[in-house]
């Protein structure tokens, strides 16, 4: 058997460093898995919002956050929302029990999907801004940052994400599906010096 050499042996050893340093980047980041309870049959919008007082915390089972949409789609948990890796899993609740949703399907040598859209966003807060009095400098629970300059003017800076979205149609669509405006949203991802409307 033929002995390695010494830039082998080098170039071995930062090969496995790199790998142990990616698995516990990894580990760092994994976050604990969710399944979603969808009603049977639903097909619309679903809002979860995070970090709202005075609302049931998300439930666990075998270690697996728990989310049981109802039947208007919108759902409040004081939970705070925690992106990193994770597995997503999303059933349909029916009479008789759950049954999972594919993450795909193919139709006619396509594939076609029931989830669609699924993001986080920060909350918006510019609907109190106009009522704040010039010269506001502040920072919201979220960690929002609005500075009132003048009355026509505002600096906003997001906060944390509280907000999570996604589009759930009853049958599967295609990839590139289109869903119809969220009219409920009230979220949005970055505004600076933005101008107040009148």
């Amino acid at each position: 058997m033929r002995k390695l050499k010494k830039i082998e042996k080098i170039t071995l050893v930062a090969f496995l460093n790199l790998l142990l340093i990616l698995i516990i980047l990894w580990l760092m980041e994994k976050r604990p898995n969710r399944d979603y309870y969808i009603p049977k049959g639903y097909e619309g919008w679903v809002m979860i919002h995070y970090s709202i007082p005075d609302t049931p915390p998300l439930e666990k089972k075998d270690g697996v956050l728990q989310f049981v949409i109802p039947e208007s789609g919108f759902m409040e948990t004081t939970s705070e929302l925690d992106i990193g890796w994770r597995r997503d899993r999303f059933f349909w609740q029916t009479e008789n029990g759950v049954e999972e949703i594919p993450s795909s399907v193919q139709i006619d040598g396509e594939y076609h999907i029931y989830i669609h859209r699924h993001k986080y966003y920060a909350r918006s807060h510019m609907g109190i801004v106009k009522g704040l009095p010039v010269g506001t400098d502040t920072i919201l629970w979220d960690q929002t940052k609005i500075t009132k300059e003048n009355a026509n003017e505002v600096d906003y800076m997001p906060g944390k994400k509280t907000l999570e979205y996604f589009y759930v149609s009853a049958e599967p669509k295609s990839i590139m599906f289109n869903p119809p405006e969220n009219l409920k949203s009230i979220a949005i991802e970055s505004t600076q010096s933005r101008e107040l409307e009148e």
